[in-house]
């Protein structure tokens, strides 16, 4: 399964390749002369196994990270004019020559003509979700800035060892498995990762719905600003609102006082309103704009804080916040990072950890606290319906015989008489990207703390007589151990319908949409529609809640078709003495 923990050195060789290539040199063992042998005999590779080959694999990309090492810094050069979106058919191009998608020949043969635009729409998203995804881990690890993109696609053997020092990763944890079939050495999920590929897959989709979803609200405002109108204030809020809410899990509607009069608060208001603008005027064409144009809608000092945090004369680095907005002289410069993950980055550095004079906790506390002691709770109540009814969370005390369980809240499903005991876990300036961060965030302590102490030191003890006293004084003396089930509910769109020692771990907003009826927004023509997936599934279903999104709806038969093309989708590639076929993940 994705996301169990692992071996720390392991997850920094997949941070970092070539700064730990050292795990390479310690972990991975030499070839035996038989395998190398063995390895040339057409006949006689086909025996070799699964670790015969990783060692195989491993040793080629040894090879490669050294004389990348080496050489990179030198063979790498910048490129300033071949940047930016205008480029994208020839990083497309160049990419193609050395590293191809392919769909499974029966498919292809099976499928109605219709069908196959689709697949070659569908072919090109795919290697354009390739490129960006790995050029931005080499060009962050050798802190490079976006002009060496065209250098480093440019450079076959830096981009295929990047893209399959990922796969060595899965191979290691025995999430992908090595054979032999002709020629090719095949590379396909275990069982151990199809159990959890669907899911994965659908989380992913569901990301992409929802940017789409985004997108059709920029181009709204968008057409408001070709037809020569300027924003109103009133559209102003709404798209700020929007965004708070959507990316940063800021719902206006459910605030504390002590947010809602934060200085802070309404710096990171401006914030995301300039981000959305310039968002729009990325929509329009342009990159760069002057900051006279959104400056009357934001407060004089957050624009003075933001000139002096962003500016920036040389092209930043892919991995920062200027990555995303930089500032030259009276010019505001739309980077090459997407909306959600370069506003996070944002926010990160313009609040950082500063302190508002009038509140004693810095402001990432303060919407922390927001989102999981009333943001959750007033949300939810909110919902039309009686189905669910909102008990306050608990927490172990000092002196508890049970130690260490922290519960944020209680929802009790009266319809199946069903209880979730959930704890939060809130990020304002993270969103895990490469599998290496989303790794990282499952191994850090007080994420795991979330799950390993909080809700297992509950869910192993429920019957213990002093948490059964816990509750009836709660009120909650009907939740038992066969009716009683425990959720993670956090803001990563990457963590959806996992589970971990019965933990389940949901996104925030698929969460909440799970609760009204799985409610989604299905993009048709550009005009967004509602529809509801979900009939009787229960939050302590996911894998039936999964199957639900690949029901008898327009989106499910989408979903389904979508999906089959993934299962039949490979990757070629050539990487010294290898010619790889793998699925791709």
């Amino acid at each position: 399964m994705l996301f169990d923990q692992v071996d720390t050195a392991l997850l920094h060789f997949l941070q970092n390749p070539i700064r730990n290539i050292d795990y390479l040199d310690k972990k991975c063992a030499d070839p035996s002369w038989y395998v190398r042998t063995a390895h040339r005999i057409p006949l006689i590779r086909k025996l070799l196994t699964n670790e015969q080959l990783k060692s195989l694999i491993g040793h080629q990309l040894l090879k490669n990270l050294r004389q990348i090492k080496t050489s990179a810094k030198e063979t790498l050069k910048p490129h300033p004019k071949l940047t930016g979106k205008n480029n994208i058919d020839l990083f497309m191009s160049t990419l193609n020559q050395y590293f191809n998608i392919e769909i499974c020949s029966t498919l292809l043969k099976t499928a109605p003509p219709e069908f196959h635009t689709s697949i070659d729409f569908y072919r090109k998203q795919a290697l354009f979700g390739k490129l960006e995804y790995n050029c931005n881990r080499a060009t962050e690890n050798l802190e490079l800035d976006e002009s060496y993109i065209y250098s480093i696609l440019k450079n076959p053997e830096l981009w295929k060892t990047y893209y399959l020092s990922e796969t060595y990763f899965l191979l290691t944890l025995d999430l992908m498995q090595a054979s032999y079939s002709g020629d090719e050495l095949l590379i396909k999920p275990t069982p151990k990762l199809q159990s959890s590929l669907r899911q994965r897959w659908l989380a992913e989709t569901s990301e992409f719905h929802s940017t789409i979803s985004d997108l059709v609200l920029l181009n709204h405002y968008r057409e408001i600003i070709d037809q020569g109108k300027f924003l109103s204030f009133s559209d102003k809020d709404a798209l700020t609102d929007y965004f708070l809410d959507k990316c940063l899990s800021i719902h206006v509607g459910f605030l504390s006082p002590a947010l809602k009069n934060n200085s802070r608060y309404h710096y990171l208001r401006d914030i995301v309103f300039v981000a959305a603008f310039l968002e729009i005027r990325a929509l329009q064409g342009h990159s760069r704009t002057h900051y006279a144009a959104f400056s009357g809608y934001i407060n004089p000092a957050s624009l003075s804080y933001m000139n002096s945090a962003l500016s920036s004369e040389d092209l930043p680095k892919v991995d920062s916040a200027q990555s995303f907005i930089a500032v030259q002289g009276s010019e505001y410069i739309h980077g090459p990072l997407k909306l959600k993950y370069g506003l996070k980055k944002l926010v990160g550095l313009l609040l950082g950890n500063i302190k508002d004079p009038k509140n004693p906790h810095d402001v990432k506390s303060l919407f922390g606290n927001n989102f999981e002691q009333e943001h959750m709770i007033d949300y939810i109540r909110s919902i039309n319906g009686n189905r669910y009814i909102v008990h306050p969370g608990f927490k172990a005390g000092t002196n508890a015989k049970i130690k260490k369980y922290d519960i944020d809240l209680v929802i009790e499903d009266s319809q199946h008489n069903t209880f979730y005991f959930i704890q939060a876990k809130y990020r304002l300036s993270d969103q895990p990207t490469f599998l290496s961060e989303q790794y990282e965030v499952m191994q850090k302590d007080d994420f795991h703390k979330g799950y390993a102490l909080q809700l297992l030191s509950l869910k192993n003890n429920l019957a213990d007589k002093s948490i059964r006293d816990k509750l009836n004084g709660l009120g909650l003396s009907a939740a038992a151990e066969k009716n009683s089930h425990f959720i993670l509910l956090h803001n990563m769109p990457f963590l959806n319908f996992h589970q971990v020692h019965g933990i389940y771990f949901y996104e925030w907003n698929l969460f909440r949409n799970l609760l009204k009826n799985g409610k989604i927004h299905v993009n048709q023509n550009l005009q967004i529609k509602e529809e509801y997936t979900l009939t009787d599934e229960q939050l302590c279903e996911p894998d039936r809640i999964v199957d639900a999104y690949f029901g008898e709806s327009a989106s499910g038969r989408q979903n389904a078709i979508n999906y089959l093309l993934y299962l039949n989708t490979q990757v070629t590639y050539r990487l010294g003495h290898l010619k790889i076929r793998s699925d791709i993940i």
